[in-house]
């Protein structure tokens, strides 16, 4: 492959993955749904040479890296409500008077659908949680 033809496709493939992850952001996808779409994005360039197939892939991993650290918080549902564990988060268990036994070990309202949520939508759509007891939520 020539070197601005691999150019071009590098640059169309690291707008595909800007443009994945804002659609996340903005549409709460789960992360099983983001990687299928990276991989479809790989795939579509699957003539690319290999250190640029690294490059992208450490792109998408400093991306992925970042959404934990700007865009998603955990945490679950406890009596229908969600709250988190992060202490500077208005939804944090403990300033809802929930305490951390209660948190942790109640077993009749316990804690459900524990996992990773979009704190930037509308409501805490799962990125990655365990959705086992979603019908009692």
């Amino acid at each position: 492959m020539r070197h601005s033809t691999a150019y071009n496709h590098k640059t169309r493939a690291l707008n595909a993955i800007d443009s994945l992850f804002g659609v996340a952001r903005l549409c709460g996808m789960t992360s099983t749904e983001i990687s299928e779409a990276f991989n479809r994005i790989m795939a579509d360039h699957s003539k690319l040479p290999q250190y640029l197939k690294c490059y992208l892939r450490g792109v998408y991993d400093e991306k992925w890296k970042g959404l934990y650290k700007d865009s998603l918080v955990f945490g679950g549902f406890y009596n229908g409500q969600f709250y988190t564990t992060h202490s500077n988060h208005d939804r944090y268990y403990q300033k809802h008077g929930i305490t951390p036994r209660q948190w942790c070990e109640d077993t009749h309202n316990g804690v459900i659908a524990i996992g990773h949520y979009w704190k930037t939508t509308a409501t805490y759509k799962p990125f990655s949680a365990d959705l086992t007891n979603k019908e009692t939520i």
